[in-house]
């Protein structure tokens, strides 16, 4: 019986290992689908971040995933707005990066421009 319960222990730590391996390469898988789709967006893609609602968990809670692109030079209000709808439909129109999302429990997409602003793709 021992040996059972140690086999158990066992395999469980290594399925716990696995995942904590795992989660940097979904994070690096996301980020190569993101530079790769949006390589050819007017403001240069600088990265993203996730957010969460304080009870992730809870049902029906949001997972933001936030894109940030930086424009060398401010823009006018029409051209921001061209660049949103633009970037939310490469997103969106991607069948496999939205698979990706999903999977990764994102229900939520933003664009950020810069620190104080961010726009949401509906």
């Amino acid at each position: 019986m021992k040996f059972a319960a140690r086999k158990t222990a066992q395999r469980t730590l290594t399925v716990l290992f696995c995942g904590l391996l795992a989660v940097p390469a979904v994070a690096q898988t996301l980020k190569v689908q993101l530079e790769t789709a949006l390589a050819a967006q007017p403001a240069p893609f600088t990265g993203f971040e996730t957010a969460a609602e304080a009870l992730p968990d809870a049902p029906g809670a949001d997972k933001y995933l936030v894109l940030d692109f930086r424009f060398a030079e401010p823009q006018p209000e029409e051209q921001l707005q061209a660049s949103i709808h633009r970037i939310c439909q490469t997103v969106l129109l991607n069948q496999q990066l939205v698979k990706t999302l999903s999977d990764d429990g994102f229900n939520r997409l933003a664009v950020a421009f810069d620190r104080e602003s961010q726009y949401d793709c509906f």
